[in-house]
């Protein structure tokens, strides 16, 4: 168990982007102080770079505790080809731990009353969305959330990966994502196990569109303008977009 905690730590951490960076302006940040002592710092650095000889292209990991403090370190690249080393401040791309700030925003809409998690997500998803899905009206706001709804994984489908490998450059869409799964037997019964998929959350995205006009700037200014959070964004965020040469964040995506 203990393995597979680090391993997931390790994944999540990695860099699969080749947007590079330069310069670095930490003063900007409240970094904290690193404990270049840290007792696990040569086993941990020495792991990270078994890897990224292997081939990872990137990784930065910090880690903290209450009688060590923080440590951070990093291997590899942040950009392959043009060689530039990985730095701990490097933006790095979050992948799933967005499903968090996702779970939040969905929250925060439920408290104010504007969503209701028992609620069919027929209610708030066209009709041209669920069309897509097997028995729609069985799954609810919550099974979406907490991953029960027994909706198929878009990410999976032979058909869908298989698009992804012969169109590289192609911008998939999320209709595209649903596409993919039209009509497809659900895995189980709604509410009746859990199982994690990314479709939950796709379809979370285009729900919050629909209630507040754009899921990702709703969470900019509900979650990341007031937790201070200012080095963190979504890929199309024009914060970042005017930023690329950005290094000094922990940024958020």
């Amino acid at each position: 168990m203990k393995q597979t905690i680090i391993f997931a730590i390790f994944l999540a951490v990695c860099v699969f982007n080749s947007i590079g960076q330069t310069g670095n302006s930490s003063q900007t940040l409240r970094i904290p102080a690193l404990n270049t002592d840290y007792s696990k710092a040569e086993a941990i650095q020495a792991a990270m770079d078994k890897y990224t000889a292997m081939g990872l292209p990137g990784v930065s990991m910090a880690i903290y505790t209450e009688k060590e403090g923080w440590w951070a370190g990093a291997s590899g690249y942040s950009n392959i080809e043009k060689k530039i080393a990985m730095e701990t401040t490097h933006i790095q791309f979050t992948q799933s731990v967005s499903k968090t700030y996702m779970a939040v925003a969905v929250l925060k809409l439920h408290e104010k009353g504007m969503i209701h998690l028992d609620a069919s997500i027929t209610k708030y998803l066209s009709a041209r969305h669920s069309s897509y899905l097997r028995d729609a009206k069985k799954i609810t706001i919550r099974m979406l959330l907490n991953h029960t709804s027994g909706l198929p994984e878009y990410s999976t489908q032979p058909s869908f990966t298989s698009d992804i490998i012969e169109h590289p450059l192609h911008n998939f869409t999320r209709e595209d994502c649903l596409k993919s799964i039209a009509k497809e037997p659900l895995q189980f019964e709604p509410g009746s196990k859990y199982k994690y998929t990314n479709t939950n959350y796709m379809l979370l995205s285009i729900i919050v569109d629909g209630i507040t006009g754009d899921h990702a700037a709703y969470i900019t200014k509900q979650i990341f303008t007031p937790l201070g959070l200012k080095n963190s964004f979504y890929a199309n965020d024009h914060r970042y977009l005017n930023n690329l040469n950005l290094t000094d964040s922990y940024g958020t995506f």
